[in-house]
């Protein structure tokens, strides 16, 4: 009897280790087939806690600065990139540190974007004509006129200056004058270069810099219009076939109602 009740009592204690054996390699195997799949969403992100992949993954697919939701990633790839993201202390990032994050890069991109369009849109190949203060409609047949923002100009005496001095020539301080097209406010200023043009101080190999003091009815888009005295004093002349460029350095910059800053 004894025996009989020996051999009963290892029979239940194998079938127990059998039993917990094969629900061991049970999970083990249900754990295995959770890795081995090929897609990941919310519903099989729910199934894996321990990687807080349904925090992490429930993610909206305008976070694009991350890519966590990328349609062609595999899983290994997916766990690859949750688990680099990793804060100072080794815990997984909360899914409201992610998205704070990947707003900052839009942000940061999106600036990028802006300045880059800003210095794309100041840069411009100009075609460039001359006026002297005595030209058709200009209002200076006696020699004298002045320009849109209201500076004087003179064919002897010169420009006059924002203190209320006369500078000879035809320069606004260090800046030869030009007209522009509205959408460049004026006092703006303006390097252009590779011109081909000569004269009063301009050589065709180097760039000059301009102010914006004038407009003019024919002037629009990439039309400058280039202050030289009188219509045939020959001040500034081509003498080499170019592609100029012309690029705004600065925006504006008036000093008063009638003056800019120099």
């Amino acid at each position: 009897m004894n025996s009989k009740r020996i051999k009963f009592a290892l029979f239940i204690s194998v079938f127990a280790l059998y039993g917990c054996a094969s629900g061991s390699k049970s999970t083990s195997t249900q754990t295995l087939s959770t890795a081995n799949i090929t897609t990941i969403n919310k519903t099989d992100a729910a199934q894996m806690p321990a990687l807080h992949t349904t925090e992490m993954m429930n993610i909206t697919e305008d976070v694009s600065a991350l890519s966590l939701m990328a349609n062609d990633a595999s899983v290994s790839q997916r766990f690859s990139t949750l688990l680099q993201n990793r804060d100072v202390k080794g815990s997984l990032r909360t899914q409201k540190a992610i998205k704070n994050y990947s707003v900052k890069m839009n942000q940061r991109i999106h600036k990028k974007q802006q300045e880059q369009a800003k210095r794309e849109a100041r840069t411009f190949t100009p075609m460039t004509t001359t006026y002297g203060v005595d030209c058709y409609g200009c209002g200076g047949e006696d020699g004298r006129g002045g320009t849109s923002l209201g500076v004087t100009l003179d064919a002897d005496m010169g420009v006059m200056m924002p203190d209320g001095s006369w500078q000879r020539g035809i320069r606004y301080g260090k800046y030869y004058i030009i007209a522009a097209d509205p959408s460049i406010p004026l006092c703006s200023i303006i390097k252009i270069s590779n011109h081909g043009l000569s004269g009063s101080g301009i050589s065709p190999d180097k760039p000059y810099y301009a102010i914006v003091l004038d407009r003019g009815g024919a002037i629009y888009g990439s039309h400058l219009d280039l202050y030289i005295g009188r219509e045939n004093s020959g001040a500034i002349v081509k003498v080499k076939q170019t592609t100029p460029k012309a690029e705004i350095i600065r925006v504006g910059g008036k000093s008063g109602p009638r003056s800019c800053a120099l």
